[in-house]
């Protein structure tokens, strides 16, 4: 009988065991995520959009970084030296001002002495630290017709707002000083986008992400399908995707 009782415990609880444990076995299957149609076509998208745009975001890209090389153009290389004076402007980096005029305004401007120029030169020193662009434009397009100041060129209120938007977003380091001038113009979406680049604490990640709203942007162009404007994560993207009247986004930054 004892045979017995020691026979079936050596045959047949390993076999008990084994099939308790195997209920605990699962099939191992990798974690792979599929990718979609729609993620290929965002993916297709992207790359037209930094083909088309990444060229014209660098140049705030260079201006940000203070470094020419990022530059892939020379006319990219060109807007930025224009940009950098700007923003030397705006710090008070008057010894980095290339025209002997500017580094002039620029020192009144940074001592607060406007009265100390004369003139038309003056009256704009004080425009600009008032940030009252409409008599910038007023008093640059007199000067131009007169003559009578060098240096200064005829201008309107689109440009100007561009460049007070740079100069007091570096004068106060803020992104929301360089918008405040830049929002409610007519300027392309390029220069809008500015602030978010020369402000930004990761230039390059803000950039990528801009590429991306750029490409649904672009998407929701090519299929009419304004819900992939819910996708954007920019305002600024997100509004003209959403009120534009263009019919092309090549139209947007002209």
């Amino acid at each position: 009988m004892i045979k017995w009782i020691i026979f079936f415990l050596l045959v047949f609880l390993p076999v008990i065991s084994f099939s308790q444990d195997e209920q605990k076995i699962r099939p191992f299957f990798p974690n792979v995520e599929k990718t979609s149609a729609f993620d290929i076509k965002i993916d297709r998208e992207k790359k037209e959009a930094k083909t088309l745009f990444l060229p014209w975001l660098l140049i705030y890209k260079a201006v940000r970084t203070e470094d020419l090389s990022v530059c892939q153009t020379e006319d990219c290389k060109n807007k930025a030296r224009d940009l950098l004076q700007t923003r030397y402007m705006g710090e008070g980096r008057c010894e980095k001002l290339i025209s002997k005029s500017e580094q002039e305004l620029c020192k009144a401007m940074k001592s607060n002495e406007c009265r100390k120029l004369s003139d038309v030169k003056g009256d704009l020193c004080q425009a600009i630290l008032d940030e009252d662009v409409d008599r910038m434009v007023e008093l640059m397009n007199q000067a131009a017709l007169s003559q009578k100041t060098s240096g200064i060129k005829k201008t309107n209120k689109d440009k100007r707002s561009k460049y007070q938007g740079i100069l007091s977003g570096f004068k106060h380091y803020s992104p929301v000083a360089c918008e405040r001038h830049l929002n409610n113009t007519n300027l392309p979406l390029l220069d809008k986008l500015s602030c978010d680049i020369l402000f930004s604490a990761d230039v390059d990640k803000e950039i990528d992400d801009l590429l991306t709203d750029l490409a649904f942007l672009n998407l929701s162009y090519k299929e009419g399908d304004r819900n992939l404007c819910n996708r954007i994560k920019n305002a600024i993207i997100k509004k003209t995707c959403t009120t534009s009247r263009k019919k092309n986004i090549s139209e947007l930054f002209l």
